[in-house]
C-alpha cells in the first residue's frame, strides 16, 4: 500500500471515491438537504478542487498497486475535512495507516500543530474513536450534515 498526496490528475478517482462511499455509508442518514449539501459542496465544489491542486487543502490517498482504495484529505494542516475507505478496503487498518503518516508529515513540518481535530460523521464515530480521538461536543447538524466535533491530542 502507497500513501501519498493526491496528484491533479488522481483527483477525479479520489472524488469519485469519495462520492461512492458517501453514497453508500454515510448518505442513508442524512437528508435530501444533507447528500446535496455534500454533493454540491465537495464533489461538485470546481474551488474543492482547485483548492486541492493548489494545496489549500492537502489530499492524501492509499493506493493500491495504482489504484486509490482510501482518501484522508485535510484543512488547515489540522482538521481532517474528509475521509473515505473503499467498502472492499475497509476495517483493513488502511484509514489508520493514513491517519499516521498525516500525524508523522505534521510531526515533522509543524512544531506549532499539537491537535488534530474532525467532525466525524455519525458513521465514522468509532473509526475515530479507535484512533484516540475525543468528542468535543455534541452531534450536531448543519445543512443536513450531521456530525460530531472531536479532537486529537498529537
Amino acid at each position: 500500500m502507497d500513501i501519498k498526496l493526491v496528484s491533479e490528475n488522481e483527483i477525479d478517482n479520489a472524488l469519485d471515491l469519495i462520492l461512492r462511499v458517501f453514497m453508500e455509508f454515510e448518505a442513508p442518514d442524512y437528508s435530501s438537504e444533507g447528500v446535496d449539501s455534500f454533493v454540491n459542496d465537495i464533489i461538485k465544489n470546481d474551488d474543492f478542487r482547485k483548492g486541492c491542486i493548489e494545496g489549500q487543502f492537502k489530499m492524501y490517498g492509499a493506493f493500491d498497486n495504482g489504484k486509490i482504495v482510501a482518501v484522508m484529505t485535510m484543512r488547515k494542516l489540522s482538521h481532517i475535512m474528509l475521509a473515505f475507505v473503499n467498502r472492499n478496503y475497509q476495517r483493513q487498518g488502511i484509514g489508520r495507516m493514513l491517519f499516521e503518516h498525516i500525524c508523522n508529515d505534521i510531526r515533522s513540518n509543524n512544531d506549532n500543530i499539537s491537535e488534530i481535530t474532525v467532525n466525524s460523521s455519525p458513521y465514522g464515530l468509532r473509526f475515530y474513536k479507535s484512533l484516540g480521538f475525543t468528542k468535543i461536543s455534541e452531534e450536531q447538524e448543519k445543512h443536513g450534515i450531521k456530525f460530531i466535533p472531536m479532537a486529537y491530542k498529537l
